[in-house]
């Protein structure tokens, strides 16, 4: 079980810088996009960026103050896992509403999902089954958590007017 928590503060840097893009795309874009489907797009990149966020620093809080590096990462992934559900399940449940409206592609929200879905049970079987990879398993769901956030910027980008329209 590593204590090197570098890679941990570089995912935690990204965030911030996600969650700022979030910010400036929520204030100053004017999109093609229907309002749900925007709202949607905006939460989840800053949910997801949030996530990575403070699962970046669980483990740096946890290695600091834990009995042994093996706590530290269980108890930072258990938390992980209960977060990680929580962002899925509204994800889950946002974009089957926008689905039935016809707001947003079936398909590619179903791949987006379920590669979601596949990460968290990633993590909870690291967390339950294989303890001795976890730290690699957790960065590997904490970049997920990044590159999901990117898909949702890029989509908030591509949607953007110009002002030549």
């Amino acid at each position: 079980m590593g204590t090197d928590t570098s890679a941990l503060e570089l995912i935690a840097e990204i965030s911030i810088g996600l969650i700022g893009f979030a910010g400036i795309v929520a204030v100053l874009s004017r999109s093609r996009l229907p309002p749900a489907v925007r709202s949607f797009r905006i939460t989840a990149l800053m949910m997801n960026g949030v996530l990575a966020l403070i699962g970046a620093l669980l483990p740096i809080i946890f290695l600091k103050y834990a009995v042994s590096p093996q706590v530290a990462w269980i108890a930072a992934a258990g938390v992980l896992v209960l977060m990680w559900s929580v962002v899925v399940l509204w994800a889950a449940r946002v974009t089957a509403s926008l689905i039935r409206n016809s707001e947003i592609p079936r398909n590619l929200t179903y791949v987006v999902l379920t590669l979601a879905a596949f990460v968290w049970l990633y993590l909870l079987y690291g967390t339950l089954f294989n303890v001795e990879a976890l730290p690699a398993i957790y960065l590997v769901v904490l970049v997920s958590s990044i590159v999901l956030s990117l898909f949702h910027f890029v989509m908030l980008v591509l949607s953007v007017q110009s002002d030549d329209n």
